[in-house]
């Protein structure tokens, strides 16, 4: 299953008169649009070592599941065996690309931030248990480490714990963020389900200069036109075939020039190709072959392989499957999965 880590957060837990440490799993499945919370056992246990320190937000992650284990209103709760988890890279979409995609989550129960408290009476009723939601004027509350406050559409919201661990290392006042918001498996007595924040995504300085705001403009741009180069829609997360697009001028201008920003040509002199011609001819080749495959399996074209991998390889004279093995990106499992189709298109130039 591949997930983009959301949350990663310090969480303890005691079950049955035991404790429990670890982290706080989960991840964002792009192709189901769904929320997935990794646990350390069927009773909903937090992930623990040595597991559980190689997941850091916006990490691109395929976990195998071995079984769904909901628990009380966390249904997202899923077993996962992460010792073969297998690391695909970060998730180079942006925040607030991801954010709008999960705006289109089907939560037929509704948004649980509809109470700005952060404490629930009831949550028998909800089918989910994480959601991202977008704040501005968050701060740290004094002389309570681990709490803040902020406003949600306007309104203010306070006294939420938070359990992300590089919230000590952030500035008193924070100001606009993308927060992860979670709901617990169980309340506390008659005390209710206390709200806490998994996971803190700033999204903009405070005070800009116009040349910076500039800059952080042009970075937004280049978060979206990163899914574009990629055959997705930033705005839907549906797919699309690339050379389409291309035929626009305009879209042609900013396709280069994020291929200047992501590093995959580099500039050149005047009159000089920046990859030589069967370079060019086969990394299209293999650009058109994941388009391929992506549309067949129903997943984002950068699931199968991001443009800097099909670069590598298109780059690489590459001549067995060892060498195919080493490009970075590739590694046994994808070898496994498309290692026959890549050798067919490069023998067509050989």
């Amino acid at each position: 299953m591949k997930v983009i880590i959301l949350t990663a957060s310090t969480m303890k837990k005691t079950i049955d008169g035991k404790e429990f440490s670890g982290k706080c799993v989960t991840g964002y499945d792009w192709v189901n649009n769904r929320v997935l919370r990794f646990v350390g056992n069927k009773d909903g246990a937090p992930m623990g070592n040595p597991f559980c320190d190689q997941f850091n937000l916006l990490d691109v992650f395929d976990i195998p599941v071995l079984g769904p284990c909901p628990k009380s209103c966390q249904t997202e709760n899923v077993l996962g065996d992460y010792g073969k988890a297998e690391y695909l890279g970060k998730y180079e979409g942006g925040i607030d690309t991801l954010y709008k995609k999960m705006q289109t989550m089907i939560l037929p129960d509704g948004s649980f931030m509809w109470n700005r408290s952060y404490k629930l009476n009831d949550v028998s009723s909800f089918t989910h248990s994480l959601e991202l939601i977008k704040v501005t004027d968050l701060k740290k509350i004094d002389g309570q480490p681990k709490k803040c406050e902020f406003l949600h559409n306007g309104k203010a919201c306070k006294f939420f714990s938070v359990t992300d661990p590089e919230f000590a290392n952030m500035e008193s006042y924070i100001g606009n963020a993308y927060l992860a918001i979670s709901i617990p498996s169980d309340g506390y007595e008659d005390k209710g389900f206390f709200k806490f924040i998994a996971a803190i995504y700033p999204y903009r300085p405070n005070a800009q200069s116009t040349k910076e705001q500039e800059i952080k403009n042009d970075l937004s741009i280049i978060d979206q036109l990163r899914l574009i180069s990629e055959g997705v829609n930033p705005m839907t997360g549906a797919l699309f075939d690339f050379d389409e697009l291309s035929k626009d001028e305009t879209a042609c201008h900013y396709s280069q020039l994020l291929a200047y920003k992501m590093g995959l040509i580099k500039k050149t002199s005047p009159g000089e190709d920046s990859l030589n011609l069967q370079v060019k001819q086969i990394y299209e080749r293999l650009r058109k072959w994941r388009l391929e495959v992506a549309n067949a399996q129903g997943v984002p074209a950068f699931c199968v392989f991001s443009n800097k991998d099909l670069l590598e390889i298109a780059s690489g004279d590459i001549k067995n499957k060892e060498e195919l093995i080493n490009v970075k990106g590739v590694g046994p499992k994808r070898y496994d999965l498309y290692g026959e189709a890549i050798f067919d298109i490069l023998k067509e130039f050989i």
